[in-house]
């Protein structure tokens, strides 16, 4: 199924001091996070897509990060200098 995604840059911090992976839905664990929230939604009908794995993306690179949308399609994933979104 092709997706289209709507995405809403909601928060961005800096000055992160983690040493471990911190966690993709928590932007509390890093305050360096760029906080992603949206919907995947059908290409054509405009449907909701669930379970749909959303990975960040942004500068040249894909981060490792990954979540799965909820039953209404929508996200929230945190992680370093991002700014978009891939729907796999």
């Amino acid at each position: 199924m092709r997706a289209r995604v709507m995405v809403l840059i909601v928060s961005m911090a800096v000055g992160c001091g983690a040493k471990s992976p911190p966690d993709a839905t928590d932007p509390r664990a890093c305050p360096a996070l760029r906080e992603l929230r949206g919907r995947v939604v059908g290409e054509n009908a405009g449907v909701p897509v669930p379970s749909a794995e959303v990975v960040a993306t942004g500068q040249g690179r894909v981060w490792e990060r990954t979540v799965t949308t909820d039953d209404e399609g929508a996200f929230r994933i945190c992680v370093p200098a991002s700014d978009a979104v891939e729907v796999r």
